[in-house]
């Protein structure tokens, strides 16, 4: 199957999904036969909503920033919709299957950030693209977006506060090792601005984020746990430093006072003497045996 627009031909390689809004295809250029850039291509089935996304995606066509979107088009009185095909690990496959330290991670959400606001793209599209499947991490920790238009119809509904409240689900996910140990008291605060829509736009989030994860890195914010047992273990360990001391000197004192006692009142047959009349096979002849003889 191909899909011909007036600039472009497109060989269908795939039918990933399909819905009563749209159908989503995974194809390639005609004339790049080995399939070096792949495209994920939407065809908008519903009419209505096609009306309202054609001046949204033909303003995004002159915006350079958003390279992901390679173009739209018409075609049967259907809107189709192209983005540009990367794809790598995703970020919830990462952090199950890798044992990523806090600095890697700490830099993971610095790039999604990074990417979100070199793009440039549409609250609808960010939206979209922040989860943890769609999100893609690259061995280098580049990050990719993979688009599925899942709630394209709810985008009249999308605001930069709704925005928020899915960055802190990731940001949820990448710290929550540090969540529930309840190791840093900075990574609550950040996660309730976004849920509280604290911040006007993408650069405020990255900016509050540039120093939570200073404040991560620096040596001085050593993280350790602070659940109720471990709290619980930290005061034992203080008030055993502070005690130890004195228990040294009673250990000391109960030693010497054990000492003096064992001098003084040795246990009863110490002085015992035994007479062994035979060894194995070999007979002990005593003084008085000799005497007799």
């Amino acid at each position: 199957m191909t899909i011909q627009t007036l600039k472009h031909q497109y060989y269908i390689l795939q039918r990933l999904d399909e819905t009563e809004v749209f159908i989503h295809f995974l194809g390639r250029e005609e004339k790049d036969a080995r399939g070096k850039r792949l495209y994920d291509i939407f065809q908008i089935r519903d009419r209505e909503l096609a009306v309202k996304l054609i001046m949204i995606f033909m303003e995004q066509m002159s915006n350079r920033a958003f390279e992901d979107f390679y173009e739209c088009f018409s075609r049967d009185g259907e809107l189709y919709l192209v983005f540009v095909h990367k794809e790598a690990v995703s970020l919830a496959a990462k952090l199950e299957g890798e044992a990523c330290v806090l600095k890697e991670r700490t830099a993971i959400g610095k790039n999604i950030l990074e990417r979100l606001l070199l793009l440039n793209m549409p609250d609808m599209l960010a939206w979209d693209v922040l989860r943890a499947d769609t999100i893609q991490v690259t061995p280098a920790l580049d990050i990719h977006f993979l688009y599925s238009l899942k709630e394209i119809s709810d985008f009249e509904t999308v605001t930069i506060g709704k925005t928020e409240d899915r960055m802190a689900d990731i940001f949820s996910l990448l710290f929550q090792r540090e969540l529930s140990l309840e190791s840093s008291p900075d990574i609550p605060v950040f996660l309730e601005q976004l849920r509280n829509g604290a911040y006007q736009d993408y650069r405020q989030v990255y900016e509050a984020y540039l120093r939570l994860a200073e404040q991560l890195e620096s040596p001085s914010a050593a993280l350790h746990p602070n659940t109720f047992w471990f709290r619980v273990w930290d005061r034992v360990k203080k008030v055993y430093q502070k005690a130890k001391p004195v228990l040294l000197t009673l250990l000391f004192l109960i030693l010497v006072v054990y000492l003096i006692y064992s001098i003084l009142y040795p246990p009863s047959g110490q002085n015992e003497q035994y007479n062994f009349q035979q060894i194995g096979t070999l007979e002990i002849i005593g003084d008085e045996e000799e005497a007799d003889e």
